[in-house]
């Protein structure tokens, strides 16, 4: 068994910790929805939507779940009558920004005090894996994995009084929905199920426990399916690509995701950690080392995101969306197996976990408020090009005229089909007058941008003045 005094000293470390990451976090988070950092990706074309039909837009039959969690503010408002046309933008790109973290914040508190160490791993996935796709935040797979810990820890820990099991019960519904990461997921959640189970005396609970057993297993069965036959192979073909390719760790433009190496470093550091001596001088020698060496890796990526906005682009972060449910699944194995034997707490309840988690926060958070800043300029861009601008806009035009350094911007920032859909949502006081045009054809059925009747309508923004560029003659 571990040291209770060491496991009571890594508790208070790892509260603090995550009280401070927590705070900074919120602040990025704010600071990301007020520049629409959510509009990166699909969050325009589904804020467009939201706008234009004021439904839910439940694009992906399997993620319906995650996907009303994330649109149920904005859709809110809207329906409401709180908002216009930039407060929808708000809302959207905030719940996106924060449901994550708030999802990691409750399974914080869904630990007893006495487990409160094990937070260690959601927060370990949070810090190694979700801010290494966190600035595409309208991937659904990042919520998806942070729903996931909560549930995880509600089945392992919490009492199975009638309270407990309803509340299980109502959060195991959803996975149903919920998204294909369920696949490998659902299984560590069954386990959970069936450990609790084993140690379990009362007949109602054992059977409710196994209920939830065969519930997780056939979510793992339902979500395999969803992944091997998906709504879109084009999706799950460009996913592996990038996988496959490692185009989410280094782009074909000089690119880096600095999040996803440092945090790749951070899971070799603290796996590395175990293998020194538990105690004495060459112990306190050997994780200073390490510890050093990550802390001085972190810190130059950081620096070097920031001299060379160029190697920053979000669509690397777009093709790390399913490392949250990857890295989760490995860390579960890891709570599970130090349930199993509680001697293997010792290998990872160490301060120099904590200093690396630290290290890989800092460093991380700050990597995420130079690209928004970065992000800040692009759209300063494109909103310049669309209040000067009448007609439609080829995509060439938005980069002209722009220096080496703006010029990179644009060209990391921009998501090639998108551009019509943000032309919409960011429409000067909901007055189009200007469309930025799709730098290439999409596979699937879209909009025109070049045929005035095929622009989407909504009360949020006013099309006229696009039609009558449209109509004028050319000189």
């Amino acid at each position: 068994m571990p040291d209770p005094a060491t496991i009571a000293d890594f508790t208070r470390r790892l509260s603090r910790l995550w009280l401070a990451l927590f705070a900074a976090a919120l602040a990025i988070a704010l600071y990301a929805a007020l520049e629409r950092r959510g509009l990166h990706a699909d969050g325009a074309s589904y804020l467009m939507r939201l706008v234009e039909r004021e439904i839910f837009d439940l694009a992906e039959p399997a993620r319906r779940s995650v996907m009303v969690l994330l649109q149920a503010p904005a859709l809110a408002a809207i329906r409401l009558g709180w908002v216009d046309l930039a407060g929808a933008g708000f809302v959207f790109c905030l719940t996106l920004e924060l449901v994550p973290l708030l999802l990691l914040a409750l399974s914080y508190a869904a630990l007893p005090a006495e487990r409160k160490h094990f937070f260690y791993f959601p927060l370990l996935h949070y810090l190694a894996a979700g801010l290494s796709a966190a600035a595409s935040p309208i991937a659904e797979g990042i919520a998806a994995a942070a729903y996931f810990w909560l549930l995880f820890y509600l089945v392992l820990f919490r009492p199975l009084g009638a309270p407990g099991l309803a509340a299980v019960f109502a959060l195991a519904v959803p996975v149903l929905w919920l998204h294909e990461a369920m696949g490998g997921l659902s299984l560590a959640l069954a386990a959970a199920a069936a450990w609790r189970l084993s140690a379990e005396p009362a007949r109602p609970r054992r059977a409710a426990l196994a209920a939830l057993a065969l519930w997780f297993l056939a979510m793992a069965a339902l979500h395999s399916y969803n992944i091997l036959v998906p709504h879109s192979a084009a999706n799950r073909a460009g996913l592996i690509d990038s996988l496959a390719g490692g185009w989410f760790l280094l782009g074909r433009e000089g690119e880096i995701n600095i999040p996803a190496w440092a945090g790749l470093f951070a899971l070799l550091v603290v796996n590395a950690l175990p293998a020194l001596p538990a105690a004495g001088p060459r112990a306190a020698r050997g994780s200073a080392g390490l510890v050093g060496v990550f802390a001085a890796l972190a810190a130059a990526g950081v620096g070097a995101a920031l001299l060379w906005p160029a190697t920053v682009a979000p669509g690397q972060q777009f093709a790390s969306r399913v490392n949250p449910a990857i890295v989760s699944l490995l860390l579960s194995a890891g709570v599970l197996g130090s349930l199993m034997k509680p001697a293997r707490q010792r290998w990872w309840a160490r301060r120099a976990a904590i200093a690396v988690c630290a290290i890989l926060g800092a460093s991380c958070l700050a990597w995420h408020a130079i690209e928004v800043r970065y992000w800040s300029i692009y759209l300063g861009t494109v909103r310049g090009v669309l209040a000067e601008s009448r007609g439609l806009v080829l995509p060439r035009d938005v980069a002209a005229g722009l220096g080496v350094r703006d010029r990179a911007i644009v060209r990391n920032m921009s998501w090639h089909w998108a551009f019509p859909e943000l032309s919409l949502v960011l429409a000067p006081a909901g007055k189009v007058s200007a469309i930025i045009a799709r730098e290439r054809p999409v596979p699937w059925k879209t909009w025109d941008p070049r045929e005035p009747d095929q622009v989407p309508r909504s009360r949020f923004f006013d099309i006229s003045p696009y039609r009558a560029a449209l109509a004028r003659p050319a000189r």
